[in-house]
């Protein structure tokens, strides 16, 4: 849904999201890279789930911007300078409850 912002009278896009997330193989796949190559940030600003990702994998960083994308939430990546690896991360209080559970 799209909407006039009164106060600086932009067009902004709302996303639709399910309420629930389906617990389906992505999600599995995503549980799995968690036990593999993940962690938890928990701080006053922000709460996140953090993903490893060897940078020359592109196909499993494309598979979380897919996914992340369909279930709606928010998250960012980051190329190291030095290494060869992304981290990835999603800030979603489900995430984070679930994965500190």
């Amino acid at each position: 849904r799209d909407y006039i912002n009164p106060l600086t009278k932009r067009m902004n896009k709302s996303k639709v999201c399910k309420r629930y997330i389906d617990l389906d193989e992505d999600f599995m796949t995503i549980i799995g890279y968690f036990a593999g190559d993940g962690w938890v940030l928990l701080d006053q600003k922000n709460n996140s789930v953090g993903f490893a990702i060897f940078s020359e994998d592109t196909d499993i960083l494309k598979f979380f911007i897919k996914y992340m994308n369909k279930i709606c939430v928010d998250f960012s990546y980051k190329k190291e300078k030095n290494k060869r690896v992304i981290q990835f991360y999603v800030r979603n209080t489900f995430f984070t409850l679930f994965f500190t559970s």
